[in-house]
């Protein structure tokens, strides 16, 4: 899909644009990847202190938030709850736990209740 801000902005979101990570494009092929190990150093910190900043730019309180990466997890997760509503992590390696309110794995799996 690439990058869907026009199509958000379209239908009358705002759209706010984080610098780059520098933790470079990391890819995980496999359920047995640990990506969020990827990230060097605090990237996780870095990346969410740059989220709520983008939320303190609003001026008016966040509900929810959407992560899909898989760069993100229960570290970016705990330093953001406090900023939001509620935080859906959207994860189809079941790899490692979340700290979410809701979490969404798109893929049918038989035994899908013991994936994480």
């Amino acid at each position: 899909m690439g990058d869907p801000s026009r199509l958000i902005e379209a239908n009358g979101f705002a759209v706010l644009k984080l610098a780059p990570s520098d933790a470079g494009n990391t890819r995980a092929s496999s359920r047995d990847v640990n990506v969020e190990s990827l990230w060097p150093g605090n990237e996780q910190g870095r990346d969410a202190a740059q989220t709520i900043a983008a939320f303190n730019s609003l001026n008016e309180d966040v509900a929810w938030v959407v992560a899909d990466h898989y760069g993100l997890g229960t570290k970016w997760e705990r330093i953001i709850a406090p900023h939001c509503t509620a935080i859906l992590a959207i994860d189809d390696l079941a790899n490692r736990p979340h700290q979410c309110d809701m979490l969404l794995d798109q893929n049918y799996y038989t035994g899908f209740e013991r994936r994480y």
